[in-house]
């Protein structure tokens, strides 16, 4: 009952918590471990995120903290099963390679966060395919992530952070349309996805990205950015579109969605050299 206290009452934490200790054996002195741990009184916590967040984050591996972090990125309205978050989780290395093959591993890591609560798998899909994270367990990975990842939702951020500090990755959800000339200066990004307007210039391209290797853009004006694809050597996933309903669907390839006059969509991703289309066959990429 000592452990439940810790909860404050919120199903949330209980939840989180049962998560963690269905993880352990069942004896007392494991789970005395686990109430004088000494992250209950950890400093600096924001006062709207739980401690037992905080301490199941901690149980975790290092790589599957990184695979927990990055599933937060994904913006809310945005549907990706597993397959393509494993992909995702792969194109960045934090699958750790083991006798398992990687996609095998990644499965078993995705399965851990939902046997930990961290995601709770949606009853609109069958077999896990497609999992919800609370909002209060993305802010704390948000919160956790800040001083490498950046997730603009709304106008909750100013976005003008992105003058004062270099990120890894990038997410962004935003009623404002977005200068694509301010996510330039973000040269170190490894992942960038966005569901929100771009705004390009003359000669804008996608060319300050050099190690950029997750790309899903969902924007009316993105045909523009197509012909600095080639230039994206690390690019190991992605998705362009143009149809803001439609479902992302990207593993190991860039496919190119949307109502735009076919021929003319070709025609840029032939010249790219480096993708695939969804009105072709893909071609592996380099």
């Amino acid at each position: 009952m000592e452990i439940i206290g810790k909860c404050d009452g919120l199903p949330l934490a209980i939840k989180v918590l049962g998560g963690l200790l269905c993880r352990r054996d069942r004896n007392h002195g494991v789970w005395s471990e686990i109430l004088s741990n000494s992250t209950w009184s950890v400093d600096g916590m924001p006062q709207d995120l739980n401690y037992v967040l905080h301490l199941s984050y901690e149980d975790l591996s290092p790589h599957l903290k990184q695979c927990f972090l990055h599933y937060s990125l994904i913006p809310k309205n945005v549907v990706l099963g597993y397959d393509t978050i494993i992909g995702m989780w792969i194109s960045e290395g934090l699958v750790l390679q083991c006798t398992k093959g990687l996609e095998e591993l990644g499965e078993d890591y995705y399965k851990e966060l939902i046997m930990r609560n961290l995601l709770e798998p949606s009853i609109e899909y069958v077999d896990q395919w497609h999992c919800t994270m609370h909002d209060v367990v993305r802010s704390f990975a948000h919160y956790v992530a800040r001083d490498e990842a950046l997730v603009v939702q709304g106008r909750q951020i100013d976005i003008s952070n992105l003058h004062s500090q270099k990120f890894y990755r990038l997410s962004i959800q935003t009623d404002d349309e977005v200068e694509w000339n301010l996510l330039k200066e973000q040269m170190s990004l490894r992942m960038l996805i966005s569901v929100s307007d771009i705004k390009l210039r003359p000669g804008d391209s996608l060319g300050n990205f050099s190690g950029l290797r997750i790309l899903c853009i969902n924007s009316s004006n993105f045909l523009p950015l197509v012909d600095s694809l080639c230039q994206l050597k690390h690019l190991r996933q992605g998705n362009m579109m143009t149809d803001l309903w439609g479902r992302w669907e990207a593993l190991d390839r860039f496919t190119l969605n949307g109502d735009d006059d076919e021929e003319e969509s070709n025609e840029k991703v032939e010249r790219s050299g480096h993708i695939c289309s969804s009105f072709g066959r893909p071609s592996e990429l380099s």
